[in-house]
């Protein structure tokens, strides 16, 4: 049943559809279409039962003057095939009733078939309509049941946290900012260039939580300010990749859970995994090929870095290695970096003071 039958099966039954179709007039009452959609709320709002929708649709699609078919089947009409043809100066009598019954016999049965498949169309389009109808009761039935959330407003305060319903679900958002620092790639860690972390990051996306009113998570999406997901180096138009990070089942109704979860995720995408690119041209972003190129090594896993050796340290190498005896007494160093020694008025070799030996088992009195 399309949206123009529609409509018009409801005034037949008295009721009025203010709604201007436009070009849906040929959309289907079941389909995704706006229209279709709007009409299906209306006709559940005004309470119109599908036994009401189906008489109307007959009476809307059916002609005024209904034809009784049966009294023109050629076994209750006379049939005269008889008839004359003149062939030159012959004429030839000709009898084509047998034959004008059979055709009109093939006819009507054509006929017949052509109502009986209306007949099961009109059929499927009230069953699915039905349908329609049960699942949009359904749904509003679900939306006004959805349960108030009871959470802290200072905490949806310090958190910037938005919180709303769509279609019996929750869409709970927390302001975030992408910023990538860090690209990996074949075991080592680069840090980005300046230009590309400026021209990379973020600061008008959310992280979007979709929960179901089992408290079940249904997408944890990063999006931009127009709902929409953002695009990123490990993330598209539809999908999203957290790596190691997993989904939890349930929400436990806290803000302290979407807090760490939010922290974690953005967390996650600080570091451009280059080897597990789901995107490698984001919108607006430079390619993962440049970034990379531009990039500083920070180090290789697997190996530590090995600490440069400071001053003084130098120092006793270069003395050790030139037979000259290293300064062990009290050093500082000088305006050019150079390990000096303190001078203490003492001239005489070093010598640690040599300990005076314990008598033991005797006492001093």
């Amino acid at each position: 049943m399309n949206l123009d039958d529609t409509v018009k099966a409801c005034e037949t039954q008295g009721y009025e559809i203010a709604l201007n179709l436009n070009v849906h007039k040929n959309c289907l009452l079941e389909s995704n279409c706006p229209k279709a959609i709007q009409l299906r709320q209306m006709i559940s709002d005004m309470e119109i039962p599908p036994a009401a929708l189906l008489q109307g649709y007959a009476l809307a699609t059916t002609p005024d003057v209904p034809v009784n078919i049966s009294q023109y089947l050629p076994d209750k009409i006379g049939i005269d095939g008889k008839v004359n043809i003149q062939i030159g100066s012959n004429v030839v009598p000709l009898d084509l009733t047998d034959e004008i019954k059979r055709e009109l016999g093939n006819a009507f049965r054509r006929i017949e078939v052509d109502a009986d498949e209306n007949k099961r169309k009109i059929t499927r389009m009230g069953e699915s309509l039905f349908r329609a109808y049960i699942d949009s009761i359904k749904n509003t039935k679900n939306a006004k049941e959805i349960m108030q959330l009871d959470l802290p407003v200072l905490e949806l305060m310090k958190h910037k946290c938005l919180v709303t319903a769509e279609r019996g679900e929750y869409l709970i958002f927390y302001p975030v900012v992408y910023g990538p620092q860090y690209i990996y790639d074949n075991g080592k860690r680069y840090e980005l260039a300046q230009e590309d972390r400026d021209t990379i990051k973020r600061e008008d996306c959310w992280m979007r939580f979709h929960i179901n009113k089992d408290m079940r998570f249904l997408s944890i999406d990063l999006v931009n300010n127009r709902n929409r997901r953002l695009e990123h180096y490990h993330g598209t138009d539809n999908n999203d990749c957290w790596g190691q990070v997993n989904k939890p089942s349930k929400w436990d109704k806290s803000v302290e859970m979407l807090t760490d979860q939010t922290r974690i995720r953005i967390g996650s995408l600080a570091m451009i995994n280059n080897n597990s690119l789901l995107n490698r041209n984001p919108d607006g972003m430079p390619k993962a090929a440049d970034i990379r190129r531009r990039s500083t090594l920070l180090g290789e896993e697997g190996k530590r870095a090995v600490p440069e050796p400071d001053a003084a340290t130098m120092d006793l190498l270069r003395r050790a290695s030139s037979g000259v005896t290293p300064v062990l007494g009290p050093t500082v160093l000088d305006d050019n970096g150079e390990i000096v020694e303190i001078d203490t008025g003492f001239t005489g070799p070093r010598r640690e003071p040599t300990p005076a030996p314990r008598n033991w088992g005797q006492r001093n009195d």
